[in-house]
């Protein structure tokens, strides 16, 4: 049976992309969010570690947790702290209540493992609340993260237990391949056709931070044009 070719991530699922620090994730889920519908919906990351990239795209419009989720599409960030659990789960609510709101959370990790984000990743393909969620500690991440995937990238993971909790939901001898670096295995669960030798692609490294935010920001267009 032939494999599936490679396909980025529709505006109904949702995307786990993990591995070690220096892996080569981020920049990988920094990529997917340049090719999502931020043109379409409003797409809001969440930033746990204040991320030069996400610094770096000019256009992008800084939110608090207290104002309203925003309707209007284009790309948003918000700057919690770890200790902002309470205020976080409170948030992820307006989120799943709003719908129709993309999120990219790296360091998913971080996030309050409570029923907000299980709620929105069990339910986010009917209310079009699409994920990126990005981490170096699969076993720390909320489990729906990987139940709910559509889509799961793993770059090199150095730790035994966080190899065990993605060899769960990926196939049988994928994680067992060396693979040089930078260089990610993308699974994509409902592509994975009963007998498929390999139901899974291999993904080179994809372009550098700097270009990724030029596209990005090519993307947002500004709000006024001046002729």
């Amino acid at each position: 049976m032939a494999r599936k070719d490679f396909r980025l991530p529709y505006t109904s699922e949702h995307t786990a992309i993990l591995g070690c620090t220096g892996s080569g994730k981020t920049t990988l889920a920094s990529w997917v969010l340049s090719k999502s519908a931020f043109d379409k919906m409003p797409f809001i990351a969440i930033d746990y570690k204040n991320d030069e990239l996400l610094a770096q795209i000019t256009r992008i419009r800084e939110l608090d947790l207290a104002d309203p989720i925003p309707e209007k599409p284009g790309l948003y960030v918000i700057r919690p702290l770890p200790s902002d659990i309470d205020e976080m789960e409170k948030w992820l609510w307006k989120v799943w209540e709003r719908g129709s709101t993309g999120l990219y959370i790296d360091e998913a990790y971080l996030l309050p493992n409570k029923e907000a984000i299980k709620n929105i990743l069990a339910q986010g393909r009917s209310l079009r609340i699409p994920v990126i969620a990005a981490s170096q500690r699969p076993v720390d991440v909320p489990r729906s993260i990987f139940t709910e995937a559509s889509h799961i990238a793993v770059f090199r993971l150095n730790d035994r237990r966080d190899k065990k909790t993605v060899g769960e939901f990926t196939p049988d001898g994928m994680l067992e391949k060396r693979l040089p670096d930078f260089h990610a295995f993308w699974y994509s669960v409902k592509d994975h056709s009963a007998g498929d030798p390999t139901p899974y692609h291999v993904l080179s490294p994809v372009p550098p931070a700097e270009k990724i935010v030029e596209a990005i920001n090519a993307r947002l267009a500004p709000e006024y044009k001046v002729t």
